[in-house]
């Protein structure tokens, strides 16, 4: 998800099972109709997505469950913000966000081994 032209791609990361399986059968429902993935650039207006019922399954998409330290490496390791969202709040068929949104860095010394890594993989 990118939330403005100012911030990075970021990682979403629900506070609640519930509300992370109800986003992915949104975002299913809406690949499943369009035959292409919601776009995810939130500085475009907004994700519009259709509503699921919250008690069904996934087809596509799995959800991983994280501690937040282990998720916090990962999106530094990766260069990726997180947003934490705490509650989906629905009105209707508009649906909202409210969480935080984190910001990770590291020493430069930490992403230069960092990209070693990743251009050692490239070879």
């Amino acid at each position: 998800m990118k939330l403005s032209e100012n911030t990075k791609i970021s990682v979403v990361g629900f506070k609640t099972w519930d509300d992370a399986l109800f986003m992915g059968l949104m975002l299913e429902s809406s690949y499943l109709t369009h035959q292409e993935w919601p776009n995810m650039n939130m500085t475009e207006g907004g994700l519009h997505l259709p509503t699921a019922k919250k008690d069904g399954e996934l087809s596509i998409l799995t959800i991983f469950s994280w501690e937040f330290e282990d998720l916090k490496v990962y999106c530094t390791s990766n260069i990726l913000d997180m947003v934490s969202v705490d509650e989906i709040i629905s009105t209707n068929d508009v649906h909202s966000l409210s969480g935080s949104m984190y910001e990770f860095s590291a020493p430069v010394e930490f992403y230069q081994e960092r990209f070693n890594q990743i251009l050692s993989l490239e070879l």
